[in-house]
């Protein structure tokens, strides 16, 4: 029998999931909480061929980069980090807004913004 890759041992397969898990209701949390629902692609939306392709590459960690909006980047940092969430950038101000990013556990990448009504080019693009 094979043996699974060093990252994905039962053990680290079963903290990978359950962070997952903890993504996965901060988002419901979201949902519930928010007067406007997340404006995401969700493979609730898709067909089923496009929600399975949608699936795999996110868990292949191929999606690259996904972008959530919001109304309130700081407080909803607060709120996920409060989660288990884990940021590799905090809160930060730019020209298109506030943003911070966090990564899932396949390395897809995931910005947080909450969007300025204007460019702001005083502030610094990195």
């Amino acid at each position: 029998m094979e043996r699974p890759p060093a990252h994905r041992t039962p053990a680290a397969e079963s903290a990978r999931l359950a962070r997952l898990r903890q993504l996965r209701r901060a988002k419901d949390a979201m949902d519930r909480d928010w007067s406007k629902p997340l404006a995401l692609m969700s493979p609730d939306h898709l067909d089923a061929e496009s929600a399975q392709a949608l699936k795999t590459m996110i868990s292949k960690g191929v999606l690259g980069a996904g972008a959530f909006r919001t109304d309130d980047c700081r407080g909803d940092y607060e709120t996920f980090t409060a989660r288990g969430v884990e940021f590799v950038q905090e809160p930060k101000e730019r020209p298109y807004g506030i943003e911070a990013i966090f990564r899932d556990d396949n390395g897809n990448w995931f910005s947080l913004t909450q969007r300025n009504a204007e460019l702001d080019l005083s502030k610094d693009w990195s």
